[in-house]
Parts: C-alpha cells; structure tokens; sequence
C-alpha cells in the first residue's frame, strides 16, 4: 500500500513543484553567472584582459593576451617576462631592456577603419593608395605612401610594427617604421630595403638637405612575406641614436647609425617605396632614461 508521503512525492515529482505548489514560474537569467570585473561586456572567464576594459578582445601577437595589458604586444610572449628593468615593457621587446625610461604611448591594432583618416593623416602618396581596413592598412605605393600619427609629434619616439612585404631584387624598394617624419626622405627610419639586388636592414634619417643610411644584409633569403620592424631612436643616455630591426619569416637583420642629426619635427608612422606593403599593427613608445611612472598609453 503507498504511503500519504509517497503519495505526495510522486505527485510532486510528476507535476513539479511550480504547480504543486500553485507558484509563478520563474524564468532563469542566461547572464546569472556572468562575471565581468572589468565591464567590457566579456565575462572574465573567456576575457584575454581580465581587470581591464577591451570590448573589441584585440590580440595582435596571438599569444593569448590581449593587446590591453599585454606588456610586449606586438612579439608573442605569453609568460610576459620583464626582469631586465623596472619600466612597463617587457624584455623581449624593450628597446633599452636593461635600462629603465621606456613607456608605451599607443597600440593601434586598426580595428575601426572609420576612425583611420583622424588619427593617420595620409602623406606623399605618388602613383598609390593608402586604404584601411578592419585590421591592417594596406599601402598601394607603386612609387611611394606614407602615414603618420596626427596625435603625435614633436618628440623623437621609438617605433615597431607588424606588417607584409615582398620586395623584387634591383626594385630599390623598401617597407619603412618612421619617426619624426614629415615626408618619405625626411625623419627617422628603420627600412627592410633592397639595396644592389640584396635585401637589406637599414636605418635611414633624412632631412632638407641631406640624408644617410646605415645597414647590413639580412641573414638568408626570407622564406614568407611576414615582418616585424624595429625602430630604437635613442641610446641608453637618451642621446640620439638609431638601431633597426628586421625580422622577415627566418632572416633578420640589424642596421644602425650612432650620430645622426638631431630633428625635431615630424611624427611616427609607416611608409613604403615602391613596393605595396600592408601593416597590422604599430606600436610607439618613448624613452627617458629612469623614468618609471609612465602616463596611460592608448590601446586600441
């Protein structure tokens, strides 16, 4: 024989408690559990920037974290190492790794191709194109394009970006970071060129009356049309002195030039000669040796 209480389970069961019970009922939230600390509307478990605002989750290097609080954001280094010095970058990408002073002044990963033109301006473009698109700018230069910050100016800054080139042997073509500049032979460079049938790692300045290079052939034949350019403005005084870095698929390679001429105006960008070439990122930064307490860079 059942039981009342046996009874009264069964029918519980059966009807659920909601009816049993004669209650309203209640709809479950989807966003219950949601945990988003930094209120970017990514919940922090699938968030690549925990504790700080990136809506649009931008990871150029693809090492998992994202650009926002990534202390080298353009070279992969997911276990963010930074023993070298005491300022904000880490060591792999440090332009002075033993020397503190290097602040991070802006990431532009080119996310939002409408905002392009009022934070670029477009310059020397002859025979091409300067086009942005969600996620790289693509120079069309079949003689020459340039940008550059129209925030930044008036300082002399280290540059770095990630890009794609190919450039043809006796072309004379070259896929440039700039500093400082105001047209494509006038500012600071850092140049994967084609010099006499090699291709070459370059620094480059150049002014209204005069220019000069200082630069080495590249260790092998690149293998991929990928590249990183590199360019360090300033020694570990902070006198003026340039370093180039090139790192194209398996070749690199370095130029440098220890006394060039001080020039004060222009801004940081990219340029190409020559050659089409597209960019994915570009990342600035400044350098005051000692400096520690860096102000907020612009990430985006």
């Amino acid at each position: 024989m059942m039981g009342p209480i046996r009874a009264f389970l069964i029918v519980v069961t059966v009807c659920g408690c909601n009816q049993a019970f004669d209650l309203t009922s209640t709809a479950l939230r989807p966003d219950a559990y949601v945990v988003d600390d930094d209120g970017d509307g990514v919940d922090d478990t699938f968030d690549n920037c925990v504790g700080v605002a990136n809506p649009l989750q931008s990871d150029v290097d693809r090492d998992t974290l994202g650009d926002a609080c990534d202390n080298c954001p353009l070279i992969a280094n997911a276990g963010q190492e930074h023993i070298g010095d005491a300022d904000p970058l880490g060591d792999i990408c440090d332009p002075h790794p033993a020397t503190a002073g290097d602040c991070p002044v802006l990431v532009d990963a080119f996310m939002d191709p409408g905002q392009f033109l009022a934070r670029w301006k477009v310059k020397e473009v002859v025979a091409g194109s300067v086009t942005a698109e969600a996620g790289r700018v693509e120079l069309a230069a079949s003689a020459g394009a340039m940008f550059t910050s129209t925030e930044l100016a008036g300082d002399v800054f280290d540059v770095a970006l990630l890009g794609r080139v190919t450039l043809a042997k006796g072309s004379g073509a070259s896929f440039m970071a700039v500093s400082n500049a105001t047209t494509l032979l006038s500012g600071y460079g850092c140049g994967d060129a084609d010099v006499v049938m090699q291709e070459q790692a370059q620094a480059f300045w150049g002014n209204a009356t005069n220019t000069g290079t200082g630069g080495n052939v590249l260790s092998s034949v690149p293998v991929a049309s990928a590249l990183s350019l590199r360019l360090v403005t300033k020694d570990t005084t902070g006198s003026v002195s340039l370093a180039c870095r090139i790192d194209h698929g398996i070749a690199f390679g370095f130029g440098t030039i220890s006394t060039p001429p001080a020039i004060a105006t222009g801004s940081p960008g990219a340029a190409a000669y020559v050659v089409p070439a597209t960019v994915y990122a570009i990342a600035v930064t400044r350098f005051e040796p000692g400096m520690m307490m860096c102000p907020p860079a612009v990430i985006r």
